[in-house]
């Protein structure tokens, strides 16, 4: 399951633009792939999941927000447009500005629990 879920979010992540040679990429496929085992982190992204990324790369907590703002930057303005729509609806306007880290992570997250029906009503 490890392993599949990895590969779901490098797909997801790729499909909105964000490049696997990029550090932002990394940081954040760690990032949702933290979350989605533990969604209590979503409600505590810059001091539970910054941290926890920054820890399994040897890294501060600031680089982490930063590469993350980077790459979901680049990626909003070059990805796959309609797969955004599709996956960030009404949440996030495409054409005003691009999610925060928070809402990027999360709205992600929140789909894969949904996909693997891991959500407790």
């Amino acid at each position: 399951m490890e392993k599949e879920l990895l590969e779901e979010i490098s797909e997801i992540l790729k499909r909105l633009g964000i490049a696997p040679d990029k550090n932002g990429y990394h940081y954040l496929r760690k990032a949702i792939f933290e979350c989605y085992n533990n969604p209590m982190l979503l409600t505590r992204i810059t001091k539970g999941i910054y941290p926890t990324v920054a820890e399994a790369f040897g890294t501060r907590k600031e680089n982490i927000e930063r590469c993350i703002r980077t790459a979901i930057e680049t990626g909003w303005t070059r990805g796959d447009y309609e797969f955004s729509n599709e996956l960030f609806g009404y949440c996030v306007d495409y054409e005003k500005a691009k999610p925060t880290n928070g809402e990027f992570i999360s709205i992600i997250v929140d789909d894969l629990l949904l996909k693997y029906n891991k959500i407790n009503a």
